[in-house]
């Protein structure tokens, strides 16, 4: 089975769709030492979605004490029926950083991302988490973290698939919420995919293979009424673009390339981006 790199990370301008139910989920076993990746299998249902949860962290929270908290969800989940493809957690890179904006504070926040095969299947294993974990669960994590039960889901669309797989323990990932200039849109987008595409594979022939890939998201829940009918919202044109690398210095030597390039400027005349950086560590995929 062939593994790529995937962690997914969600624009501080959004808001989710409405689950009162909403705690993280994973599948497997807890973390995997020395594999911590977030993996894209070739084996992933066509259509699979992504769900972000996100956390704010309590006066207890310490590195430990959440891996902890993993592996004893984890042990949870190993009796559920419902299973799940996969769960990373993402931490902002800068200690102020923010994946997402409007739950937790600064350095308070993080966001638990979880892959699930259809809306089914994912709508069922909330149930049967209701049902078995719930409460344990609440009980458990009192004054380590808290989250919010409004979540965001996504359908990921992969654009170029890395060349080499990750080895790394920790996925960088550079989500960007985009919105089209000039009247672009996608069409132009998709114009650029393929010019882009080129050009990482000119990088490469020059500089050596890389870890590196990105995809775009689309919504794929009901928005929260009140986010719905935000003017700036409803009237946004746009797209959301993630870049994932292996590592900082991977990150930077292919952004150093591509911003000397022709096609950075083609970029910015295409659409204007805010970028969110964030790390991204597996602690789940179903087997």
């Amino acid at each position: 089975m062939v593994k790529y790199v995937l962690a997914l990370v969600i624009s501080a301008t959004i808001l989710g769709c409405k689950n009162e139910t909403a705690e993280p989920l994973s599948g497997s076993s807890a973390v995997a030492d020395g594999d911590a990746q977030v993996e894209l299998s070739s084996d992933f249902p066509s259509g699979f979605l992504i769900e972000y949860i996100q956390h704010s962290k309590g006066k207890n929270f310490t590195e430990e004490a959440l891996y902890q908290k993993v592996r004893e969800w984890n042990g949870i989940l190993d009796r559920m029926e419902n299973k799940l493809l996969f769960s990373n957690i993402l931490m902002p890179v800068k200690p102020d950083g923010k994946i997402i904006g409007h739950f937790a504070e600064g350095e308070l926040n993080f966001t638990w991302a979880i892959g699930w095969p259809s809306m089914e299947v994912r709508d069922a294993a909330w149930k049967e988490w209701m049902e078995i974990g719930h409460q344990q669960w609440q009980d458990s994590i009192e004054g380590i973290f808290t989250y919010d039960p409004s979540t965001v889901i996504f359908m990921p669309t992969i654009g170029r698939r890395p060349s080499v797989e990750n080895v790394s323990e920790n996925a960088v990932v550079e989500f960007n919420l985009c919105t089209f200039k000039n009247s672009k849109n996608p069409d132009d987008l998709a114009s650029f995919r393929k010019n882009f595409d080129l050009f990482v594979d000119d990088y490469e022939d020059q500089n050596g293979v890389t870890s590196y890939f990105y995809f775009l998201l689309d919504f794929a829940g009901e928005l929260a009424p009140a986010v719905k009918e935000e003017v700036d919202k409803k009237e946004w044109s746009g797209y959301f673009w993630a870049n994932v690398w292996s590592s900082m210095e991977e990150r930077d030597n292919g952004l150093a390339f591509y911003s000397a390039s022709d096609l950075a400027k083609q970029a910015d005349s295409l659409s204007s981006c805010v970028p969110n950086l964030a790390t991204a560590k597996r602690i789940r995929t179903e087997s």
